[in-house]
């Protein structure tokens, strides 16, 4: 062959080989696609899919009960979840989840009896590994719900308490939290802590008031246990400082975990930024940053210890001596990173331009390790407020049957806060069932009254203040740290349910929900739909107004008229500074006789005191 006919030959197989190529590819990406729309499949229809087994209608028609069942049964012998859907023509008037562990049989229609009453429905639910369970289904949107097993005992006087559960049952505040209360109280009045620390005050004329500091109950380092944080700033500047004390549960003894001036930051992988009371180096403005100490804690020694000292050079301030040739951004700001006994000018310093640092920063304590700390004033009322808060805690924990779902696992999802949503004293425990794709999500908000009666608040959906006609569920869990207050003292929470759509977008609703004269309302003002290509990218924002009627085509507006919705609705609101932690049970903790009321009752005291 010639060398032309040779090219030529190459140049043929070289095409084949990569069309072969291009082929091949195809086929293992078509196989892969393939593949996970099967398992997508495959997890929607065992896991989500709603599928509807049998209805019940009340005997003047005006009322409708569907029996759906949630997924499959869990193989070989697991529960099956179902829902009941109380509906009053198209309005949904309440749902409910439930588990039916009965051998791995799924949900069907000879599971539930039902029995319609003047203002309500009565389902029994039953299961061949379960005790009967009956829930009450009111019209106004309240729900109820007993093991009726556990009545029968009451009703016979079978169930009977030691003397030591008596007392777990009783609502005395137990340690650490007494510890933390009688120090507390001791600081407030003596101005010492129990070690001999003093707190004194400056001036010591009585122009300051002690009540003006500041406390915290919160796991600050991570190590299970909440600490007590004691925030002293009514002093001179260098008498000022905040103490973090831990409690020894083998002596019964507080100690000091961390000491350090009054500005500090903590962070949830155990590192703690204590700003320096004065600034003595060579940035004196602070341009790059202001001086600083990060201690990290040492769980071998229960306490944080000091890693490195940050501080900045600025070069026009300080010129003698700045290294200029390292300065490669030229903004005339370096950052140093140093250890104890070092100083910009020691020798091996390394010096970092912004972007190292920032860099740094991001790696050692990146702002979404952030913690929030609620602190509270040092108040009489602010102390008192803990044990309020636990006898209040210890009253939902001893009806714990009636609202803590319970443990097969995926229920574990379930997150609880304690929180006064009202500001009337008495807190509301919200539970938030987070779980599918959004479509599945549940809030039930429930109350204790003075009289010591258990209820299910009732939950209206509104569409801009109307009542709409379909059924959509915040995400509570979604961190916001401002809510709005109107004239009648009203507090409204921020709000956000976002449906997926597939693997590349989905659909946000937002509003608020607040709580009036016994009622939940969610108020969802506006939607859209966000969606990205097959890579992540080039996402597509689509805006619209929320609509009453959800078979009313929505109507689609700009970016700025959908920052305009929320802003018309809170613009005669004042803004109020909140923050909601949310607690959860594991599915061993869930697990049958696992957990006793106090360690209830201690849970939901986390969420109060870490929130504000």
């Amino acid at each position: 062959m010639t060398e032309q006919e040779w090219e030529e030959t190459y140049r043929k197989t070289e095409r084949r080989l990569k069309k072969a190529a291009k082929t091949i590819a195809c086929v293992i990406g078509t196989v892969f696609v393939m593949a996970g729309i099967l398992w997508g499949g495959y997890v929607y229809r065992t896991k989500y899919k709603i599928t509807e087994v049998t209805k019940s209608f009340s005997p003047d028609g005006e009322y409708e009960l569907t029996l759906q069942a949630v997924g499959e049964a869990q193989w070989p012998f697991g529960s099956a979840e179902g829902r009941l859907l109380l509906k009053e023509g198209n309005r949904a008037v309440s749902k409910n989840s439930f588990h039916i562990f009965d051998d791995g049989a799924g949900i069907r229609e000879s599971i539930w009896k039902v029995t319609w009453n003047e203002d309500y429905v009565e389902v029994i639910l039953s299961g061949s590994e379960q005790a009967d369970e009956q829930i009450l289904l009111f019209f106004d949107g309240k729900t109820e719900r007993k093991n009726l097993e556990e009545e029968k005992k009451n009703a016979a006087g079978g169930i009977r308490q030691t003397d030591e559960e008596a007392i777990e049952n009783s609502g005395e505040l137990p340690q650490p939290y007494a510890k933390y209360v009688d120090t507390l109280k001791q600081i407030r009045t003596e101005h010492r802590d129990f070690n001999g620390r003093e707190y004194q005050e400056h001036p010591a004329d009585g122009s300051v008031c002690f009540d003006d500091n500041y406390f915290a109950i919160s796991d600050v380092d991570g190590d299970g246990t909440q600490e007590l944080i004691f925030n002293f700033s009514t002093s001179n500047m260098a008498g000022m400082c905040e103490v973090v004390y831990g409690y020894d549960d083998t002596t019964g003894v507080l100690y000091e975990k961390f000491v350090e001036w009054v500005n500090t930051t903590y962070y949830s992988n155990g590192f703690v930024r204590a700003s320096f009371s004065h600034n003595h180096g060579k940035d004196p403005e602070g341009r790059g940053t202001w001086p600083y100490a990060l201690y990290e804690y040492d769980a071998d020694g229960a306490r944080y210890e000091i890693r490195y000292y940050v501080e900045s050079w600025d070069g026009h301030v300080y010129e003698e001596g700045f290294p200029i040739e390292l300065d490669t951004d030229k903004d005339g700001i370096l950052y140093y990173i140093l250890e104890e006994g070092e100083t910009v000018d020691s020798d091996g310093v390394v010096a970092l331009n912004q972007e190292e640092y920032d860099a740094w920063v991001e790696e050692t304590i990146p702002e979404w390790c952030r913690m929030d700390v609620a602190y509270r004033p040092l108040t009489e009322e602010s102390i008192g407020n803990i044990n309020r808060a636990y006898e209040q805690a210890a009253e939902f924990a001893a009806q714990a049957d009636r609202w803590l779902t319970g443990g097969d696992g995926r229920e574990a999802g379930s997150s609880y806060s304690f929180y006064d949503m009202d500001r009337d004293g008495r807190l509301e425990l919200i539970a938030n069932l987070n779980q599918g794709t959004g479509r599945y999500s549940e809030n039930h908000f429930y109350r204790i009254t003075g009289d010591g009666e258990f209820m299910e608040l009732p939950l209206v959906r509104l569409c801009a203040g109307e009542k709409k006609s379909w059924i959509a569920n915040f995400d509570l869990t979604w961190i916001y740290t401002e809510a709005y207050e109107d004239e009648a003292g009203i507090i409204y929470y921020e709000g956000n349910d976002f449906t997926r759509e597939g693997i590349f977008g989905g659909y946000d609703e937002t509003g608020f929900y607040y709580l009036k004269e016994g009622t939940v309302y969610q108020d969802s003002i506006r939607t859209c739909s966000r969606f990205t290509d097959s890579e992540g990218e080039n996402e597509e924002v689509h805006y619209y107004v929320m609509v009453v009627d959800d078979k009313v085509e929505e109507e689609e507006i700009t970016e700025e008229e959908y920052v305009a919705l929320r802003e018309d609705y809170v613009k005669d609101m004042s803004p109020v500074k909140v923050y909601q932690n949310w607690v959860y049970f594991t599915a061993d903790e869930l697990a049958v006789g696992r957990m006793s009321p106090k360690f209830i009752a201690c849970r939901l005291l986390e969420s109060f005191l870490e929130s504000r």
